[in-house]
């Protein structure tokens, strides 16, 4: 499957990356307040992996790429849209690339 900018699929799983950037904020904002937020967690990771058509024994490759990027956001900034929209295409990305590589891998090992 070719990615390109002007694919649907593309775009779609780039908006969600982007609401689920904007869900972090809201829990990193009641985390702050003493709530416990991981009861509303709307698991778009799991949507996401889905639609890049990922291999189940990938899943952690693809989970801990993005929990990682996702803890090291700057909550503050999350509040910029622009900031927002790079964030998500640069998840976005690093996603494809994780893919990528594991298909390397498959095919050399």
């Amino acid at each position: 499957m070719e990615y390109t900018t002007k694919s649907p699929t593309k775009s779609f799983i780039i908006q969600l990356l982007k609401q689920d950037l904007i869900t972090l904020r809201l829990l990193n904002g009641l985390r702050e307040l003493g709530f416990d937020s991981d009861e509303y967690c709307l698991d778009i990771s799991d949507m996401v992996f889905k639609l890049l058509d990922y291999k189940e024994q990938h899943h952690d490759a693809f989970f801990d790429t993005y929990f990682k990027f996702t803890s090291s956001l700057n909550s503050q900034k999350l509040s910029d849209m622009d900031f927002l929209d790079c964030k998500a295409m640069e998840l976005y990305r690093m996603l494809i690339g994780v893919m990528r590589d594991k298909i390397t891998e498959i095919w050399f090992s």
